[in-house]
């Protein structure tokens, strides 16, 4: 409680002053934190002979320099076609759907 009377007593100047600081300090603390998990996961991921990117499913960049994303859904008919999740429903997943299946059971 006395943390917060001396807070009270401070100018505004120097509230002010705290709040950047504390704000950067926060800040440098979750960037550590993020930087000390990723390794430990790449870490992990390399046990496995493995990319974290591989595991996560980052998107990647296509021919035209646009984010792909790894597919989700599989067209059982057809194991070609696959839907990343993203963007509109493909023709021959909405055709499934449409018949009662469930969206799930196409997951990859």
């Amino acid at each position: 409680m006395e943390d917060i009377m001396n807070l009270r007593e401070l100018s505004l100047s120097k509230l002010k002053q705290l709040q950047k600081e504390a704000a950067l300090a926060v800040a440098t603390r979750e960037t550590q934190l993020r930087q000390e998990a990723r390794a430990k996961l790449e870490s992990v991921a390399a046990e496995y002979g493995l990319g974290l990117d591989e595991i996560m499913g980052a998107p990647t960049l296509n021919k035209g320099g646009k984010m792909s994303y790894p597919p989700l859904y599989r067209n059982p008919g057809d194991p070609e076609q696959t839907w990343s999740g993203r963007g509109r429903r493909p023709l021959w997943l909405l055709k499934l759907l449409e018949t009662g299946h469930d969206l799930s059971e196409y997951l990859i």
